[in-house]
C-alpha cells in the first residue's frame, strides 16, 4: 500500500491509504523521493483557480523509477528521474509542429491526473529525464521550474549586453534570474514587494531591489520578465521597458488588467513586444528548456539548492499549505518528502 494527499475541499487536505498499482504498457511506476509545491498548487487549495475534488496536486516530482509496463526501454527499474508533467498527444497540429505547450488534448500530472503529492505516481515512460547523481532528490524538483524559467528566457531571447529586469522574487522568478546568470546575461536585477524575497534573491547572487510602492526611481530595462501575476506588475513592466523593449508574461495573473490610454500609447510609441509564456516546451520533447536547466542544476548545484527555503513532510501537507497562505512572500521553493 502507498499514501496520497488529496485535495477534498478548499484548503482541506486529506490523506489516505493507495493501493499499489502496476504501470500499464509505455508507463513507468516512480517512487516520489520529492515534490516542489508550486504556485499553482497553492491558488488551487486556496479554491482561486480550476480544480476538481478530489484530487493530488503536485507537478514538480523527483524519485525513483519502481516499475515500468510493457515495451518502456527507456528508462528502468532504479533509475533516478525527474518529471515531465505534461503529457501532449503528440497528433494535433501544434504537437506536429513542436509546439507541445499549446496541445488541444494535452493531459497533465498534478492537476488532470493524480500528480507527486503521494508516495507512487504513474506517468507515461516518454516523461521521465534521468536525474544524474550528482543531483539530490530534493533539487531535482527544481527542474521543471528552472525549465519554465530558461523558457521565459528563450522567448525574449537576451544576449549578455541586455539589462534584464525580473518583477516578481516567487520561485519562478528567481528561476528566471538564476538561468539568465547561467546562460551568460550580466545585468540581472529582481524587483519585488516582499522584503523577504528580496533578501533571498541577494543569497543567490541575483541583483534584488526592494519596491516602494507610488516611487519611481526604477531603471529602465531591456527586457522585463513580469513574474509576480499582479496588474500592477504588469503596468509596471510596461512602464520599465526601454524603446524596442521585450516583455516575457509568465506570472498566472489575479484579477483583470485596465490600460489607462497612456499606458497604451506607450506601448505603441516605444514599440515593445509582450510575449505570452506557457509552460516549457520545445521539439524534440521535453525541448531545450528542460536540457539547459537540467545542465544549470549539474554545474552550479549549491546556487541552485538555495532556491528551496522550506521544507515539510507529505503527512504534514495541511500545516504547510496553511503556512504558505499565511505568509506570503516569505518563502522560496517550498518541497514535501513522502
Amino acid at each position: 500500500m502507498g499514501y496520497a494527499a488529496e485535495l477534498v475541499a478548499i484548503r482541506k487536505f486529506h490523506l489516505r491509504e493507495t493501493p499499489t498499482q502496476a504501470p500499464g504498457p509505455g508507463e513507468a511506476l516512480v517512487s516520489v523521493s520529492a515534490c516542489g509545491v508550486c504556485g499553482s498548487d497553492i491558488q488551487r487549495f486556496r479554491g482561486k483557480s480550476r480544480q476538481r475534488y478530489p484530487m493530488v496536486l503536485g507537478h514538480e516530482i523527483s524519485g525513483t523509477v519502481s516499475g515500468v509496463g510493457a515495451g518502456v526501454s527507456k528508462v528502468r527499474e532504479g533509475d533516478r528521474v525527474a518529471i515531465v508533467p505534461l503529457i501532449p498527444c503528440f497528433t494535433c497540429q501544434y504537437c506536429l509542429q513542436g509546439d507541445f505547450g499549446l496541445c488541444t488534448q494535452y493531459g497533465f500530472v498534478g492537476s488532470r491526473q493524480a500528480g507527486g503529492f503521494a508516495s507512487t505516481v504513474i506517468v507515461p515512460a516518454c516523461n521521465l529525464v534521468r536525474l544524474p547523481n550528482a543531483i539530490e532528490f530534493q533539487s531535482g524538483v527544481l527542474v521543471e521550474p528552472l525549465a519554465v524559467g530558461c523558457h521565459a528566457l528563450e522567448c525574449v531571447r537576451p544576449t549578455r549586453v541586455d539589462s534584464l529586469a525580473i518583477l516578481g522574487g516567487g520561485s519562478i522568478g528567481l528561476c528566471v534570474g538564476t538561468m539568465a546568470g547561467v546562460l551568460g546575461v550580466e545585468q540581472v536585477c529582481v524587483w519585488g514587494v516582499s522584503a523577504d524575497r528580496i533578501a533571498h534573491a541577494k543569497t543567490l547572487g541575483l541583483g534584488a531591489e526592494l519596491v516602494i510602492p507610488k516611487e519611481k526611481h526604477r531603471p529602465a530595462a531591456d527586457i522585463v520578465v513580469e513574474a509576480a501575476g499582479s496588474p500592477a506588475a504588469l503596468l509596471s513592466a510596461l512602464d520599465l521597458a526601454r524603446p524596442n523593449g521585450r516583455i516575457a508574461c509568465v506570472g498566472t495573473m489575479r484579477g483583470d488588467i485596465h490600460l489607462p490610454i497612456e499606458v497604451w500609447e506607450g506601448i505603441l510609441r516605444k514599440q515593445l513586444t509582450l510575449v505570452g509564456v506557457w509552460n516549457s516546451y520545445s521539439a524534440p520533447f521535453p525541448g531545450s528548456a528542460w536540457s539547459a536547466a537540467m545542465s544549470a542544476l549539474v554545474k552550479t548545484p549549491a546556487r541552485m539548492g538555495k532556491i528551496i527555503t522550506h521544507r515539510f513532510r507529505l503527512e504534514d501537507i495541511q500545516a504547510c499549505f496553511d503556512w504558505a497562505v499565511e505568509h506570503p512572500g516569505q518563502y522560496g521553493k517550498i518541497v514535501l518528502f513522502p
